[in-house]
């Protein structure tokens, strides 16, 4: 519903028209139960991947950064770090 919801409020602001979310407030979702690795399992992971992944896996094991945090949010003043799939503009 987020996508949606997202979605419409920027066509109402483009196009000048009530969303109709407007009021409608999000279900509360119970939370996944998250086991994160251990730092030997963070280890043991890195020693067996190839060599030229281990950097960014590292990173991104380390930080917990995942898919959707790659992308800064530019409207907070952040710049936008372009996908591995993009070219450069």
């Amino acid at each position: 519903m987020g996508f949606a919801r997202q979605i419409l409020a920027e066509a109402a602001d483009r196009f000048e028209f009530q969303s109709s979310y407007r009021g409608i407030k999000s279900l509360r979702a119970e939370r996944p139960d998250m086991h994160p690795f251990s730092l030997e399992e963070v280890q043991r992971i890195l020693n067996r991947v190839r060599s030229d992944f281990r950097h960014y896996l590292a990173m991104r094991l380390l930080t917990g950064m995942r898919r959707c945090s790659d992308q800064l949010n530019p409207r907070a003043g952040t710049s936008k770090a372009p996908s591995p799939r993009q070219k450069p503009s």
